[in-house]
């Protein structure tokens, strides 16, 4: 499933083996050409930095060899950053008291935190909202996604789950990349903006760009309640790239 693995012990490459279509990856054995001894669980990790190659053995067939890199570790010369992604809505009344624990247990507290809010059918409205919501089996709002990777409940009770998994995610996956940003408005109104993407490893990236918004005032749900001047902050207002 990857080519290049960090030489850390912990990362791992994982190893699939196919007859035809039939996934025989149970059955097979997978060597290491170095030393013709089978690895354990199909999968490969090291802490020694260089090449490495293996082939299946299935039955009495015996697949091409592939290569991994195992890459060294260093300190990287880039700041870790979390991307925190919020689903709401105006007509969620629950979302407000939500809001408020993030502002306060979490960005208050941690400058590398990054908070981005996806409202679902009120007046703010992000079309991306159903495409992420599937995405990261959304049940309700309030709800929270860490670092595009897993989704977590912002309900009463469970909100501390999101902590523990930005601290979690800082922790397991180290900088290796940095993004520049830079934007221009002409004088029709225009903005033009520019994305660059700076990496300490060979990789393939997806970016996506988002247009996002504080001090929106309008209406707001919150525990039962309207108000007609809440605040918005952190709120999606256009997708400028292809990804989501």
């Amino acid at each position: 499933d990857a080519e290049v693995v960090p030489a850390d012990g912990v990362s791992k490459v994982k190893f699939t083996v196919y007859e035809g279509n039939a996934d025989v990856t149970a059955d097979a054995k997978i060597i290491d050409a170095a030393t013709g001894t089978a690895i354990s669980g199909a999968a490969f990790s090291t802490s020694a930095p260089g090449e490495y190659y293996f082939y299946a053995e299935y039955r009495s067939m015996k697949s091409e060899q592939v290569k991994v890199v195992a890459e060294e570790v260093g300190v990287s010369q880039f700041v870790r950053n979390i991307c925190l992604m919020e689903f709401t809505d105006a007509s969620c009344t629950f979302c407000p008291d939500a809001s408020r624990y993030i502002d306060r247990n979490i960005l208050q507290k941690n400058a590398d935190v990054h908070l981005i809010a996806f409202h679902e059918k009120d007046q703010w409205k992000s079309p991306q909202f159903s495409t992420l919501a599937s995405m990261f089996k959304l049940t309700a709002t309030p709800y929270a996604v860490v670092d595009m990777r897993e989704g977590y409940s912002l309900e009463t009770g469970a909100r501390d789950k999101v902590k523990e998994a930005i601290t979690a995610s800082s922790k397991k996956y180290s900088a290796h990349c940095a993004v520049a940003v830079s934007s221009a408005k002409d004088v029709q109104g225009n903005a033009t903006v520019e994305v660059k993407v700076y990496s300490e490893k060979s990789t393939d990236y997806s970016v996506a760009v988002y247009v996002v918004e504080d001090g929106l005032i309008g209406s707001q749900l919150d525990n039962g309640l309207e108000d007609k001047d809440y605040y918005h902050q952190f709120v999606t207002r256009k997708m400028l790239s292809q990804t989501v």
